[in-house]
């Protein structure tokens, strides 16, 4: 009896349960549902309560949501979102100045382009088609690489 009432009706611990959903759309469906059980299963119990702290979670809210405290998810969000801009400014910069070293390179051969009549617009057009190309052929490379390396290591 004492060891009952200590654990307060055997409901304390850790739970995990995963419900799949159809649609983003289920979500307050599922939430109203959770809540109305868990309503129900605390009008069994005498001097305690249980409860869920907002939950049932999505997959994001459920990765930061740490033992069981309250979700920070603006937080969480605004972390994701400077580690993510972050990691695309340092190749972008990365990528901008390794253009500008061609580009250095290259300076004989835009002179000699425009003594021949090329305009700004068709050497800026020219530069650019040029960089899209690579970009996209070193992405189909660096895609192809990445999943040939996810079924090695896999």
């Amino acid at each position: 009896e004492i060891a009952r009432k200590c654990w307060y009706d055997n409901a304390m611990g850790t739970f995990r349960v995963v419900i799949l959903a159809h649609s983003e759309k289920d979500f307050p469906a599922i939430r109203e549902e959770a809540e109305r059980l868990r309503q129900k299963f605390n009008d069994g119990l005498q001097d305690s309560e249980i409860f869920y702290r907002g939950q049932p979670d999505d997959r994001f809210s459920f990765i930061f949501r740490h033992w069981g405290r309250e979700l920070q998810a603006k937080e969480a969000y605004l972390h994701y979102l400077l580690v993510i801009v972050i990691l695309l400014l340092v190749p972008a910069i990365n990528l901008s100045s390794m253009t500008l070293s061609r580009m250095r390179k290259r300076m004989s051969e835009i002179g000699v382009r425009k003594a021949f009549g090329a305009t700004a617009n068709v050497l800026l057009r020219q530069v650019f088609y040029e960089n899209l190309l690579l970009t996209l052929i070193a992405g189909a490379v660096g895609m192809l690489f990445s999943y040939a390396c996810t079924f090695l290591f896999e």
